[in-house]
């Protein structure tokens, strides 16, 4: 942005460059303008003003080179107020946090496809509701929120039905999946933001098609695992009757033989009757006696809290924590500088999502062949050197400082996807949902400070490569849960 100068700008239809702001706007001050001689003058010249004394603006000029419209000019957020641009995102992350809990506890107790239906429903009224009342600065700031909270349970809660859902052998092809989706659907954002300028209508856009997501509530299934923590055998035995029926094949007899012995009382008799139930889907697949040892059973009655008095949980707990931390520390401190690469920002932001790709894949291979501690610990330091690497580049040397951050981003996003895959293997069912949550807040939790160091140091990418490269010694501490 830059001061609208009277006499010179034409009020009408204002243009951002313009040859009389070298003599009428001091450098590098955006909210001030030389003082003019002669303000009902009809020229504008050199001569007309006096670069010794200066004055407050009061209308403004914003380049629109990139953006029609943004949160800056749809509230005139200039000068003292230009702070509170970035609020309605830093309130999103803030939403981003909670939801990574509330969502979690929603999810472990009343099912996952609630969870996901309450998500979808949120994030369609703020969709819509942003717009009505784009007005409002402060309505949009508390939408932001619901906003944020809602986009997280509609990848957590999804990404924990997905490998619940499936074998142990699937749960990887599952999890990385979904990451190459989400990929694609912020290429997509990206390219949608290319050619529509204006956010208004932009918003419009990327909220319609969120109305089909409600036909999850028809196709998608609820978890099997999730319905036997609950003690609700009848429907679980339903449900993989069906999907057995969907892909033209038959349920083991041995598979249901406990649950057609009479799992449950009858209704109005009181709570299901707590023994000790199978995994029909992991003795589908016929894994091996491994996953016994390595997911800690869970009675239908536990919760969170309960699986937190086992001291192996607990230490599981920290040492996810401590690697969520790292990671998305890495990793958003890295994006923070992306809009300050050379180059077109829109092109950059495209590279920057294709360097991902590389990452899920080869972090895929990597838990299958290597198991998932090693690709963590190879993925994060890989990161973390080739992220240190690139802020040491001089600024002279734009594009290999570009490759090294791209590899950075790869090695980053390859972590994101083991450590995903990763916490939801460590925990049992009845406390994966939250358990996946609380690590994501710590994660969201260092993605908000990450920001604010990038401002506060001037050494741009080393201290954000510190963390992954530390957290590898961490991560040998963890048990190995590959087949």
């Amino acid at each position: 942005m830059r001061c609208m100068v009277p006499g010179c700008d034409n009020v009408t239809s204002p243009q951002y460059v313009e040859p009389f702001t070298n003599f009428t706007i001091p450098t590098g001050d955006e909210c001030r303008r030389f003082w003019r001689y002669n303000l009902t003058a009809d020229t504008c010249a050199d001569a007309d003003f006096d670069d010794n004394i200066t004055v407050s603006c009061t209308e403004f000029v914003f380049d629109d080179s990139m953006f029609k419209t943004s949160f800056a000019t749809q509230w005139n957020l200039t000068c003292h107020y230009q702070p509170l641009v970035e609020l309605p995102n830093t309130l999103y992350f803030s939403g981003v946090l909670l939801g990574s809990v509330v969502f979690g506890v929603i999810s472990d107790r009343f099912g996952r496809k609630a969870a996901l239906m309450l998500a979808v429903l949120i994030i369609n009224l703020v969709g819509y509701l942003v717009v009505l009342l784009r007005s409002s600065f402060v309505a949009v700031c508390v939408l932001r929120v619901l906003l944020g909270l809602a986009s997280c349970g509609m990848f957590q809660t999804p990404f924990v039905m997905a490998v619940e859902l499936v074998g142990k052998r699937w749960r990887v092809p599952c999890g990385t999946a979904l990451n190459y989706f989400t990929t694609l659907g912020a290429l997509v954002a990206g390219g949608l933001g290319y050619a529509i300028r204006d956010w208004v209508q932009l918003q419009l856009v990327v909220t319609a098609p969120l109305l089909l997501l409600f036909a999850g509530f028809w196709l998608c299934p609820e978890s099997v695992r999730w319905l036997l923590t609950q003690g609700r055998t009848r429907d679980a035995e339903r449900l993989i009757r069906k999907i057995a029926e969907t892909n033209g094949t038959t349920v083991s007899p041995h598979l249901l033989a406990d649950y057609d012995a009479g799992g449950e009382e009858e209704e109005g008799d009181g709570a299901p009757t707590q023994r000790e139930l199978r995994d029909p889907v992991r003795d589908a697949e016929e894994t091996s006696s491994s996953e016994e040892t390595l997911i800690v059973p869970a009675a239908p009655s536990e919760t969170f809290l309960d699986c937190m008095r086992s001291r192996v949980l607990r230490l599981r707990l920290l040492l996810a924590l401590l690697g969520w931390f790292a990671v998305n520390f890495a990793f958003y401190g890295m994006v923070v500088d992306l809009p300050n690469m050379p180059g077109d920002f829109f092109t950059n932001y495209f590279v920057a999502g294709v360097a991902e790709i590389p990452g899920y894949t080869l972090s895929w291979v990597g838990m299958d062949r290597l198991g998932r501690r090693v690709t963590f610990v190879l993925a994060t330091v890989l990161g973390g050197v080739s992220i240190m690497a690139s802020g040491l580049i001089p600024n002279a040397m734009p594009i290999p400082s570009a490759v090294l951050l791209m590899l950075g981003k790869c090695g980053a996003s390859g972590a994101f996807a083991v450590i995903y895959i990763y916490t939801s293997e460590l925990f049992p069912t009845s406390a994966r949902n939250t358990a996946v949550g609380v690590c994501s807040m710590t994660g969201r939790i260092s993605a908000m400070l990450a920001p604010q160091l990038a401002v506060l140091t001037d050494d741009r990418f080393p201290s954000f490569s510190l963390e992954p490269i530390r957290v590898h010694a961490t991560a040998e501490a963890f048990p190995d849960t590959r087949c």
